[in-house]
């Protein structure tokens, strides 16, 4: 059974999407090189990567299927202020665990 990943969705080219998909194996662990389950593995792979790459080419056409344009750029705005306040926080701990001169 071969798995044939849809290249009418592929939004590129044909070489530089065998290349990271060289580069997916290679990253994987070895037991799961095995073909079925790999096969399986990268075409999830593949269908996350297309997902987003829809998402960011046609956000206006799939409103149903996805979030538009603003929710997703709160959630994103959000994300990046925990990421920061959670940063600021560990600073702050090391430094007050620093020796004082």
């Amino acid at each position: 059974m071969t798995v044939r990943l849809q290249p009418r969705m592929r939004k590129e080219p044909k070489l530089l999407y065998l290349q990271r998909l060289r580069q997916y194996i290679q990253r994987m662990p070895q037991q799961h090189r095995s073909s079925q389950r790999l096969l399986r593995k990268i075409k999830n792979h593949y269908q996350k990567q297309r997902g987003m790459v829809q998402f960011n080419l046609h956000t206006k056409t799939n409103k149903s299927k996805l979030m538009n344009n603003q929710q997703f750029l709160k959630v994103n705005q959000m994300n990046q202020f925990l990421q920061h306040s959670y940063q600021n926080l560990l600073v702050q701990k090391y430094q007050s665990q620093l020796p004082k001169k």
